[in-house]
Parts: structure tokens; sequence; C-alpha cells
């Protein structure tokens, strides 16, 4: 199954450079006959890949239906199912580009460069999720109900017209991003990155890639769990996704103009995820047959768009809701209550993981002032017990800093990540957790340990550099990388 994962790995890969430097090579405003053009390309690919998939559940290639468990004609309508799902999910997030394009003032002769710059991003992220939450579903049923609600919530959200963010300095990875290098105001053409009173720094583009990359892991907590509705393999799911993510970038050049129609598309939308929460939450023996899903889904997007086509769509976007002001009060106050009971639940089970923690091993340090911020997000006297804790914390990183900055321990790298490979490899074997759950979250851990070992080999040859010559400044150590340390 793994080769399954490469070979569409590959092939996106391929597609991907295909599109950027050979046939989109030269930046162009791309006009909607063009990107409707584009769209029916991709979902001819997605029907070849259909049908290879197919083929290889007749013939049993690569093991893939002993893997799946499904017959052909299952596999192929299970993949349609995903594939739709995906990209009617996804016309939701035309208001969110179309927002950041413009707020962002994006030239149109480069925005088709940045969605498929973002695929880049986004197919390996979707990869982590899909991995992710199929391996929850697929071993624990309860947590096919959680994602449920999950999804009833996300319908709710669906029926509203929100006002999107769109301003990079609230956005978390552009704070991030800028602390590594300043962000120039000029747009350099297709470029990232580029040269500015001697040093390097980020161009508007990356600020606006970004802002693109955020909204839609955002939808992919919303569409991911809805694809497990109509399917319980994750690599059906990922290579929908993959195409529905290709067809809608491209259609999106001519949906753009068309915002205050597509807002009665989401109540068609809405009624999407409402039976895939119903769906998901079922048990493997009484889910729909993928040809009711099929249906459901296609009723839905037509009554949508007969929605749109009856009532008056001129104008300027809306910012109400289709349904009217009082549904829009009742979904608010509706989602407002449940986002606090799940964040008392969330919360306090993170807390008391860390408690016990505490008492045991672990880092419960750590992670009990991961639950209070999860609380704090909506209560206040959760946010005053964090501000205590971050205080004191920081004063002990400031100290610990100033300690580190006077040594740096290199040799600590190759035992802290030869140890997490081994410990990874010892779960794995010893069966305590199967692998579809450890390696998703195993892959951010070494990442963070990647980044700290640079942290400190960087540290220590500016320390040996100081030794050499006495007379140069001594580096500044930031609370956070002597924390990272």
């Amino acid at each position: 199954m793994v080769w399954l994962w490469i070979l569409m790995t590959a092939v996106m890969a391929l597609l991907l450079g295909l599109d950027l430097f050979v046939l989109n090579r030269r930046p162009e405003r791309i006009g909607p006959a063009e990107a409707v053009g584009w769209a029916f390309f991709w979902f001819a690919l997605a029907g070849a890949c259909n049908g290879a998939l197919w083929f290889m559940h007749t013939h049993d290639l690569l093991g893939l239906r002993a893997a799946t468990g499904l017959h052909a004609d299952e596999a192929a309508q299970q993949f349609l199912a995903a594939f739709l799902t995906e990209s009617a999910l996804g016309l939701d997030t035309v208001f969110v580009l179309s927002a950041v394009f413009a707020h962002r003032r994006t030239p149109e002769r480069v925005q088709h460069r940045v969605l498929f710059y973002g695929l880049l991003v986004a197919l390996p992220v979707r990869g982590l999720l899909i991995g992710s939450i199929g391996g929850l579903v697929n071993t624990w049923h309860w947590t096919r109900i959680a994602f449920g609600v999950l999804l009833v919530l996300a319908a709710l959200r669906m029926i509203l017209v929100r006002q999107e963010n769109t301003d990079p300095e609230k956005n978390l990875f552009v704070r991030l991003t800028q602390k590594a290098l300043p962000m120039t105001d000029r747009h350099i053409g297709t470029s990232l990155v580029t040269r500015e009173k001697g040093r390097w720094a980020w161009t508007p583009l990356m600020g606006v890639l970004l802002l693109v990359e955020t909204a839609d892991v955002i939808f992919a907590f919303d569409s991911v769990p809805a694809a497990f509705a109509m399917t319980d393999s994750p690599f059906i799911v990922f290579s929908g996704n993959c195409f529905a993510l290709l067809c809608l970038r491209s259609l999106f050049f001519a949906l753009r103009g068309l915002t205050a129609w597509i807002r009665y598309v989401k109540l068609g939308l809405a009624a999407i995820l409402a039976y895939c929460a119903v769906t998901i939450a079922l048990p493997a023996e009484g889910r729909p047959h993928s040809y009711v899903s099929l249906a459901f889904i296609a009723s839905a997007l037509v009554a949508g768009f007969g929605a749109a086509l009856i009532f008056p769509k001129r104008g300027p976007v809306p910012t109400v809701s289709p349904l009217g002001e009082d549904a829009e009060r009742i979904a608010r106050l509706t989602l407002r209550q449940a986002r606090k009971l799940i964040v008392l639940v969330v919360g306090f089970t993170v807390v008391g993981l860390g408690i016990l923690m505490l008492i045991g091993p672990g880092p419960g340090l750590l992670v009990v002032p991961i639950g209070l911020a999860v609380l704090a997000s909506e209560f206040v006297w959760a946010r005053r017990l964090l501000n205590h804790y971050t205080e004191r914390a920081t004063k002990m990183g400031k100290r610990a800093g100033n300690a580190l900055a006077q040594r740096s321990h290199p040799w600590l790298i190759a035992p802290v990540i030869g140890g997490t490979i081994a410990g990874i490899w010892a779960i794995i074997h010893f069966g305590w957790l199967a692998p579809k759950l450890i390696l998703p979250g195993s892959v951010p851990l070494l990442i963070g340990e990647a980044v700290w070992a640079v942290l400190t080999v960087h540290r220590h040859r500016e320390l040996k550099r100081r030794r050499m010559n006495p007379t140069a400044p001594v580096p500044e150590v930031k609370p956070s990388e002597s924390s990272a340390a």
C-alpha cells in the first residue's frame, strides 16, 4: 500500500511540474473560458485515475484489493463520491480566495501561479491529515461520532456568509514567516523572495500564498471527514482530494465573479455536510450504498444551483445568510454555544492528562498549558491562569537563555533524533499503536527536532567563533530559541 501512496505523490508532482513549468510557464491572466477548459482537463485525468483504480482492483495489482477490501466497482464508485464531495465543498473556498486576492491587490496574471504553488504545500498537508483521520476513524468508532458532530457544526457555518480574515497581520503563519525574513511591499513578478537594501525579504506574494493555504487547511478539516463518510480507504480519499483540488483551483477563475450567486449554492453544500455527518457516524453495515450517496450529492448540488437561478443574484456580495437574518442569528447562537461546550470538554481533558503526567512519567509541564490555552479561547478564568503561567515561564526561559548563551550541546543531536526514531520503530514493531496512527504524528515531531538541531549547530558555530575572536559581539539568544533547544 505504501507504493501506491508513493506512486500517487509522484504523479501529482509530475502534473504540478507540467502545469507550472511547461503549460503555464509564463504568468498570464486566466479567463473564464480557459479556466473551464483546464477544469475539464483535470476532470478527465480524474476519470483516468478512477479507471486505473478500477483496473488495479480488478487484477489486484500491488495488493490494492486486499488492502482496501473493495471490489472494483465499489472502489470506483467510492472514488467518484469522494471526488465529488471534495469538489462540491471546495466551492466555498471561492469566497476566501476572492477576498484574499482583492484585499492584497494581487495582479491577475500571477494568481494562477499562487494557487498552484500552494498545491505544493496543500497536498502534503492533506496527506498527513487524511492519514491521521483515517487511522482514527478506522480504529475507534467513537471518533466517527465526534467527526459527525463537527460536520453538523460545519453545516451550520456553511449557511452563514462570513467576513473572511484577509489581514496578514492577524495570520499566525504570516507573523512567524516575517520573523525569519522581513516582507517588502513591492510585487516582484512571481518571485516569493527578493533582495532589498542588501538583505533577503519576502515579497507580498508570499503573504498571499500563506493566507490562501491557511484557509485551505481550515476548509480541509470539514471536507476530509466528509470524504470519509463516502469511503473507509485513506488512499481513495487522498487521490480524490488531489484531483478535486486541481479542478477547483482551475475553476476558480471562472467563478470568482459569481460570489453573490454562489451563496445560494451554499444551501446545497450545507445539506451535503449534514448528510455526511449522519453517514460517517453509522456502522459500516448501516451506511448507504455509494449509489445513494452519489444521488444525494447530485440532488443537493442541483437544488443549490436551482436556488441560485431562481433568487436574485445581482449587486455586491451580500452580508446576510440566504436563509435570512433570523436563521443566521439562530445558527450563530448555536455555533457559539457548541464551541464553548467543545472547548470545555477538550480543554479539561488535556489539562487532566497533563496533571496525570505530572504525577507519572510524561511532559506534564508542557501539556497543562496547552489545555489552558484551549480553555482560554472561551473562558476568562483560564486566560488569567494561562497569563500567570506564561509570565513565570518567560522569566525561566530568559534565565535559561542566558545560561545557554555561554554553551551549546551539539552532541545531543544524534542521541535525541536517534532515540526518537528508535522509539517510533519500537512502537510500530511491538504493535503498541497502529502505524497509521503513529506515522502522521511522528512527522511533525521529527521536523521540530530537525529545526532544533539546526539552531543548536548554528549556536555552536557562533560560540566557537566568539572564542576565536573575543572582541566579536555575543550572539543574542531569544527565549523561544533557548526553549526550543
